[in-house]
């Protein structure tokens, strides 16, 4: 463990890495790390998307070493039930490299789990509480073990950055093994694991049902890619990708992110100016409110779950989401100062309701089944640099309720800070009812969604 002695205080940030096991705690892993991926798995992007950081508030007399054990403990079990965190992302065995086909390897069989100490760099936790934990300090490079993409391909890491006052946890797993729910169960499992060990609670034990992938590997055979409009097939790379690169004249154009808050009043009053369905969610209609002030069409990915026959656990800890994709409306539609909301609202909700039409999701397995390369299948949204976003919800997502033993439950969640375009993520459900929505667009396309009297009228600016 890093020495916290004060006396080594002109050590600007103190930070060392160690490879989390569960032998360093005399467990025995009953299970393989390797582990086999579905057709969904192996069609998803091959980065670290989502990168969550849960924010929890120390005692001036916390013991920073102490904490960090405990939590380094809770990892060790909840590898022992999750076994596959433990490994890398690499090619499968026997599989042609043509086809980018890639599994769950064994690697160093542990996850990289950082300690920082960012005291001397970061606000204090009441100063970020205070402004609503701002995150455009949460820099990638400062705050989390993973970068969007990169090299090494670990499937989890996670790190510890102490702040005076407080710690900001950062946990990342590879979009190829898992999606956001099953980070949510994972975070669940570290939780749990992170009590018992000093509490009365039983540490949990590998769950082979959420583990099997067999439910989503096999699908109604299929190649009509026509059924699927959130599907385009995408181009072969050409041997020689020397011309692939942009005009040398290109610039990028500037790029922006913010988080906004809806309130439990607004949402509740957007739903009734949108004349919604009884099922419309307030996911849908904070992303709908963007979606009719910014963009011409949205890719919202939908958590399947409950949708396939029989039901999912949610406990699945593989991706189980499929892209729903609202129609391209006119312009002059989606900003209609009376009917644009509902229209934009509710061509979200029609397109997310699509996934329960009769074999939808097994025809998508079968779909990327059909090609060696499931990569080949892209989106069929132009969110970056173009008109289109895409929109996931983790509002449903438990995470900001779980206690996790002498840190008790996260005060704030966040996501490292990036620079992006198109993009448009529903934060976990803030208590009362409230959400929170980050949102990633070109400078000027965010500077006229912003300067947009219906857009203000309901979204109250939040962290930068």
């Amino acid at each position: 463990m890093p020495s916290l002695n004060p006396e080594s205080a002109s050590v600007e940030v103190l930070e060392k890495s160690y490879l989390v096991t569960p032998e360093e705690y005399g467990i025995t892993l009953q299970e393989s790390i390797e582990l086999k991926l579905s057709p969904l798995d192996q069609n998803m992007p091959r980065l670290y998307g989502g990168r969550w950081i849960l924010c929890f508030p120390l005692p001036a007399d916390a013991d920073k070493c102490v904490i960090f054990e405990n939590l380094k403990k809770g990892l060790a079990h909840t590898i022992a039930s999750i076994p596959w965190l433990a490994g890398d992302v690499g090619p499968e065995p026997g599989s042609d490299s043509k086809d980018a086909r890639v599994q769950v390897v064994e690697g160093k069989r542990g996850v990289k789990f950082i300690y920082k100490d960012l005291t001397s760099i970061l606000p204090s936790y009441a100063d970020l509480e205070k402004n609503n934990f701002s995150f455009s300090k949460l820099t990638t490079p400062l705050i989390s073990p993973l970068q969007v993409i990169q090299e090494a391909q670990p499937v989890s890491a996670a790190q510890a950055n102490f702040i005076k006052g407080g710690l900001l946890l950062t946990v990342g797993n590879h979009h190829a093994v898992s999606d956001g729910a099953a980070r949510d169960y994972i975070l669940e499992t570290w939780a749990h694991n992170t009590s018992a060990i000093s509490g009365t609670k039983t540490v949990t034990k590998y769950d082979h049902i959420s583990n099997d992938r067999m439910p989503m590997s096999n699908g109604i055979p299929t190649d009509d890619i026509t059924e699927f409009p959130e599907y385009v097939l995408g181009p072969t790379p050409p041997a020689d990708q020397t011309n692939l690169a942009p005009p040398t004249s290109f610039q990028m154009p500037p790029m922006t992110s913010k988080i906004f808050t809806f309130s439990p009043q607004i949402l509740a009053a957007l739903k009734a100016e949108a004349n919604a369905y009884s099922t419309m969610t307030h996911s849908s209609l904070s992303s709908g409110i963007i979606y009719e002030t910014a963009t011409s069409a949205a890719l919202f990915a939908v958590n399947i779950r409950s949708c396939t026959t029989p039901p999912l656990p949610r406990t699945y800890l593989g991706n189980a989401i499929l892209g729903c994709l609202t129609p391209r409306l006119p312009i002059t539609s989606l900003t209609h100062p009376t009917t644009g909301l509902s229209l934009a609202a509710c061509s979200l909700r029609a397109s997310l309701n699509a996934i329960n039409t009769p074999n939808r999701v097994p025809r998508t397995i079968g779909l990327l089944s059909s090609r060696p390369n499931a990569q080949d299948f892209k989106f069929a949204a132009r969110g970056f640099l173009g008109p289109d976003i895409t929109v996931s919800s983790w509002a449903d997502m438990g995470v900001r309720e779980r206690e996790w033993g002498v840190l008790g439950k996260p005060e704030g969640f966040r996501v490292p800070y990036e620079a992006a375009d198109g993009v448009v993520t529903v934060f976990p459900r803030l208590e009362g009812g409230g959400l929170e929505v980050m949102c990633g667009l070109e400078s000027g396309v965010m500077e006229k969604m912003m300067g947009s009297g219906e857009f203000r009228r309901v979204a109250m600016a939040g962290a930068e």
